[in-house]
């Protein structure tokens, strides 16, 4: 292809997924861009694409839309209305085109604007699809420049703003709507790497690198307070390592007495936000606190399961080697409840650790999921798999859904084991495997899944595919756009330098 093919295919990728309909071009005007950009460099579209665009511009043709040129007005249209499935307007035709000619023509190219890699995952009608063409991802809502890479930085309130922080050992914060992007503060003097919702109006932000927290209004970005008894200098000896969450008001981290250099001892700590009142602190065992990266979702680590803190043997001085052991205090007093160790379970970043209330731990290993009770590790239910699962997992109305290396997902009654559904991918689409990230849209209709090479969407009560994509303006090859948040009807993507909405359910 010739050297400017790239930029042009940006070009017509981010007039086709304009707002306005009437500064979208028509299928044809597509179809002969892309025709263009293969004459005269020997790369000819595969016969079947071909065949393709030419029946798809032809059915465009014997359906002109509101965004025909024959019909055009100068004064702004409104997007594609919601439509049931059936003969597919103008809007749908030119975005088929995309989903057809732009893998075929150049991969995956990434413009300068919008988001593209829309592509069909299903040959198939759904009767439930009432807004876009059966296949296509959606069109974002909006989009905003973010540093935001990590889930832990930024987080949905009351169903309708979005707070992003500033990433790991960076400071600032800005709020925005979550359904129309529009800013509605910013700050740049609060530490931000975690990101926490205390209910009432409240939200904590912490910073991992000096023991620094704030309580900040929601609503207007206004601190209430700065804490810094956990900075480790001359007013206290505890010097706060990591936030593991939070409970009725309560926030829970471990923190570090490094007053001997080289021999940390850890503790964890409870301390109530409303009146910055410290409950209780309790001493832990080596590698059960020195934890400086919490792990994602369903990899073995702490957590906060029903009215217990569980610490998990997974700290910087404990091996990442041998078995997965807990340690549960209690989250009232700090009392020591008991501590277990899980023969045959590993502890690594790719393995399924999950705590799921006071009874239930669900783990992977040697080919299958099991469900055990945490106190004494006596097996509750097994569910054979067909290969090793990974910690990529999500959790909705007592389902969970997990993910294997050969790409298979499951969705389990956690309770019981069964298994409700499975969807595996052909053998010409599998993926090399990677632990994927999965994400539930906040009705619990939709499930995400995340990998190097894109992001897929799925129905969760059958598993069957939704769509497919891969967002533009990631400069960071292996980043196609990360589900991190959702609120009513909009799931939040992050690439290494892009916050998206997108419509969903």
């Amino acid at each position: 292809m010739r050297g400017d093919s790239f930029v042009t295919l940006s070009e017509v990728a981010h007039r086709c997924l304009a707002a306005d309909p009437a500064r979208r071009p028509d299928a044809g005007e597509v179809l002969r861009q892309f025709r263009s950009l293969t004459s005269g460099s020997g790369f000819t579209l595969p016969k079947p694409v071909a065949a393709a665009l030419d029946e798809q511009a032809a059915r465009a043709f014997a359906h002109p839309g509101p965004g025909s040129s024959a019909g055009r007005s100068e004064q702004p249209t409104p997007a594609c209305p919601p439509r049931t499935v059936g003969p597919r307007s103008r809007c749908s035709s030119r975005r088929l085109v995309l989903t057809a000619a732009l893998p075929a023509a150049a991969g995956l190219a990434v413009g300068a604007g919008g988001a593209l890699g829309w592509r069909s995952a299903r040959d198939q009608e759904r009767p439930d699809v009432d807004r876009i063409p059966r296949g296509v991802a959606p069109a974002p809502l909006w989009r905003r420049e973010s540093s935001v890479i990590e889930p832990s930085s930024l987080v949905v309130v009351n169903d309708s703003t979005v707070i992003s922080g500033a990433g790991a050992g960076a400071e600032g914060l800005v709020a925005f709507d979550v359904r129309t992007g529009r800013k509605l503060w910013e700050r740049e003097d609060i530490a931000s790497s975690r990101l926490l919702d205390m209910g009432e109006g409240w939200l904590l932000t912490s910073t991992d690198d000096d023991g620094r927290f704030s309580l900040v209004s929601t609503r207007t970005g206004v601190v209430k307070w700065h804490e810094r008894r956990y900075t480790g200098n001359d007013n206290g000896n505890l010097s706060m390592a990591m936030v593991l969450g939070s409970r009725n008001g309560v926030l829970f981290f471990t923190a570090a007495d490094r007053r001997v250099v080289g021999e940390e001892k850890f503790s964890a700590v409870a301390y109530r936000i409303r009146d910055r009142k410290e409950l209780w602190r309790t001493p832990v065992p080596d590698g059960f606190g020195d934890y400086f990266v919490l792990p994602g979702g369903g990899a073995a680590g702490p957590a906060l399961s029903g009215s217990s803190l569980l610490l998990a043997n997974t700290g910087m001085k404990w091996s990442s080697k041998g078995d997965l052991a807990y340690l549960a205090l209690d989250l009232r007093s700090g009392r020591r409840k008991w501590r277990r160790t899980y023969e045959g379970v590993g502890k690594g970043a790719g393995w399924l650790a999950l705590p799921m209330g006071e009874d239930l731990l669900v783990v992977a290993g040697g080919g299958s999921v099991r469900g055990l009770n945490p106190p004494d590790g006596r097996e509750r239910w097994r569910l054979p798999v067909s290969d090793a699962a990974c910690s990529g997992s999500a959790v909705g109305r007592g389902t969970l859904y997990i993910g294997n290396a050969d790409s298979t997902i499951y969705a389990v009654d956690a309770g019981r084991g069964k298994q409700h559904w499975h969807w595996k991918q052909s053998a010409g689409e599998k993926k090399p495997f990677v632990v994927s990230r999965m994400t539930l849209s906040a009705s619990g209709r939709t499930l995400f899944r995340s990998s190097p090479l894109e992001t897929e969407a799925f129905h969760t009560r059958d598993g069957a595919p939704r769509w497919r994509l891969a967002m533009a303006h990631s400069t960071v090859a292996g980043r196609p756009g990360v589900p991190v948040a959702s609120a009513t009807g909009v799931v939040l993507v992050t690439t290494d330098d892009s916050l998206y909405a997108l419509p969903v359910d």
